[in-house]
């Protein structure tokens, strides 16, 4: 299966920004706020944001990458696996979970780093918010239900190439896709 490069420091910046422009930063919202502006990024220029695997889970596409990191602060072992793993950047240095009575939340005090983000990903996460902000989670959760989703099993990974073409990629996209995936030591922005 295809996969992109997670880039964990633009992640960082990415959710900030997501985070800070919702009212409500339930895992769900964040998370398919996400999904939303990767498809759109996919669609449009052949590559996503943050290139983390996405699960086909009950409520949706989840980012597998982020709901782990997410999971660690959330269980205090944050730090100790950086430090175990020697890892330069920390999700726990940025983000907060909090349990309340909407179910877990997430929040950053972090500034994001606006040269992190390209005009492209920024227009793209622009929509997915303004789409998706409002939505509630039953609408979110049905939204983001759509053929990538459907094709891949409960608890596995989603087809990058089927969230291009579930999102209207057109076939030459696809091949595009397919070309910067395999070629992904060039830098393109």
């Amino acid at each position: 299966m295809l996969q992109f490069k997670f880039d964990k420091e633009k992640c960082i910046s990415v959710l900030s920004y997501i985070t800070q422009n919702l009212e409500k930063t339930d895992f769900l919202r964040v998370f398919k706020v996400l999904y939303f502006a990767e498809q759109k990024h996919l669609v449009r220029f052949g590559r996503p944001i943050v290139g983390d695997n996405y699960i086909a889970m009950k409520h949706g596409p989840v980012p597998s990458n982020i709901y782990n990191e997410f999971r660690n602060i959330e269980s205090g072992i944050g730090k100790t696996l950086d430090k175990f793993m020697k890892n330069d950047v920390s999700f726990s240095d940025y983000f907060e979970v909090k349990i309340n009575d909407t179910g877990k939340s997430v929040f950053s005090s972090f500034n994001s780093d606006f040269d992190a983000i390209s005009q492209s990903e920024f227009m793209c996460l622009n929509e997915s918010l303004e789409e998706n902000k409002r939505l509630s989670f039953n609408a979110l959760s049905s939204k983001s239900h759509d053929k990538a989703w459907e094709k891949a099993n409960v608890n596995d990974e989603m087809d990058i190439l089927a969230i291009a073409k579930s999102g209207g990629a057109s076939p030459e996209m696809l091949n595009y896709i397919t070309i910067m995936a395999e070629n992904q030591e060039l830098t393109f922005a």
